[in-house]
């Protein structure tokens, strides 16, 4: 299952937090992808 996460509506965000929270009972995290939202970041 891939779950895509999208900002919008924002601009010059320069850090933000996230936290995922699942019951690893259910769900087995494989990886974490970077995608175009950290292009360009130092």
């Amino acid at each position: 299952m891939d779950i895509p996460i999208e900002i919008t509506g924002s601009s010059n965000v320069g850090s933000m937090d996230l936290e995922v929270t699942y019951d690893p009972k259910v769900l087995n995290a494989t990886r974490v992808k970077a995608g175009t939202l950290t292009s360009g970041a130092v």
